[in-house]
């Protein structure tokens, strides 16, 4: 269709903006409604045979009647020339976002994909065609649908015509296509999608889809996530029998398989920290706590000091024991207001208390610094235990998911 061209159903009018693909079925184009919201729909090639006309319904009645947020949802059909019917558009595919620059949410996008996909095979539906092309994706991946279930294969609960795709339909892109797919009269079922999940997992890392046992592996690119190499090899398992079963027992294996490196590389971290030694802030200039100035008036003595003293230091001065004092004025008689020690003392005392107080300073900075180191100690005793009870608690939880992981 052109340019400007229209389509009309029973509810609504949509007029071509473009076309965004296609293939040997149908073309998918870009449309806008009566609203002006872009839409994509998706027209059925003419002179298609009876067959590839009941599996294009089959596809949209799949997509209308079941509203999962990771399959792509119908809206409506029409008729015109040939038979259509309309979706949401999505920005891209993740074929296009695999080409591009953009750093992927590779665990992200494949989640959303698999739940997609899980949700297909418990309505009894197998794609049979999962490939990069089929996946749409909005905002770089945080919206994630599967799409295209052209040549699924339907239980008899989801077959809305007579139609049954048959096992030897060829499939659009066969680089997906596991190898019981590729074989007449094989049966195929969930694990054949399983073994397409396997191959786009490793190819969303390496560019390159796996062919062969020596193939580019996650972890030749991407060593925080070599624990997903084993994933992929289980999935591409050449036999429906080596592989995962369902997709249920593929996501439980990844997600083990994530907590079990996370937990080692968290064991890793904490057996590698260095615990520093604490740092002693010392509160005293250098040369010790010093006299700058004195001041009596009304019988009230004030020293000033060449630092204002913190708790510690007032602890030590409180606390740093055998002093002698001169009538009863010892250290407990201070009291200490920003930078100077004040207390009351008669003319005829104040002289002989200030001597007194200068002679003991050098004593109480050297207790403040040693209550400082035993702090530092004391401190560094607390993060050596908690650093050990952190390794302990990582090393324990690593060996259980170890052996749940067996």
């Amino acid at each position: 269709m052109k340019k400007n061209e229209t389509l009309a159903t029973a509810f609504d009018t949509y007029t071509i903006l473009g076309q965004i693909g296609g293939g040997a079925n149908g073309e998918v184009y870009s449309a806008t409604n009566r609203n002006g919201e872009v839409v994509a729909i998706k027209i059925v090639s003419k002179n298609v045979s009876i067959e590839k006309l009941k599996r294009f319904k089959n596809e949209f009645l799949f997509g209308q009647n079941h509203h999962h947020k990771n399959i792509l949802q119908t809206i409506e059909y029409g008729l015109g020339e040939s038979a259509f019917f309309v979706m949401p558009k999505y920005d891209s595919s993740l074929r296009k976002l695999m080409k591009s620059s953009e750093q992927l949410d590779v665990y992200s996008i494949f989640d959303q994909v698999l739940h997609g996909v899980e949700a297909a095979h418990l309505y009894g539906v197998i794609h049979r065609d999962i490939k990069p092309e089929n996946i749409l994706v909005r905002e770089n991946g945080l919206e994630v649908v599967v799409a295209d279930f052209g040549i699924a294969r339907f239980n008899e609960q989801e077959l809305y015509t007579n139609v049954n795709t048959k096992q030897s339909t060829r499939l659009a892109n066969f680089e997906y296509a596991a190898p019981e797919q590729r074989r007449a009269g094989q049966v195929v079922d969930e694990r054949a999608d399983i073994y397409a999940l396997g191959l786009i997992l490793n190819e969303m890392f390496t560019e390159i889809i796996p062919a062969g046992s020596n193939y580019r592996k996650i972890g030749d690119v991407r060593s925080e996530f070599s624990y997903l190499d084993p994933v992929v090899e289980k999935a591409i398992g050449q036999s429906p029998e080596s592989r995962y079963r369902n997709i249920e027992e593929f996501k439980m294996d990844i997600g083990a398989r994530r907590g079990e490196f996370i937990a080692s590389q968290k064991l890793d971290v904490a057996r590698k920290i260095v615990i520093p030694d604490t740092e002693i802030l010392d509160p005293i200039p250098v040369g010790g706590t010093k006299i700058t100035n004195k001041d009596w008036n009304g019988g009230e003595l004030r020293l000033r000091l060449n630092h204002v003293p913190g708790n510690v230091w007032q602890n030590a001065f409180n606390n740093f024991g055998g002093h002698e004092s001169v009538w009863g004025k010892g250290p407990e008689t201070f009291h200490f207001e920003g930078m100077e020690a004040c207390i009351y003392a008669t003319a005829n005392e104040a002289v002989r208390v200030r001597d007194y107080f200068a002679g003991w300073l050098p004593r109480v900075d050297t207790r403040c610094r040693e209550i400082l180191k035993q702090s530092a100690e004391q401190e560094q005793r607390k993060k050596r235990t908690e650093y050990e009870a952190k390794v302990k608690a990582e090393q324990t939880r690593l060996e259980v998911l170890k052996e749940l992981n067996q």
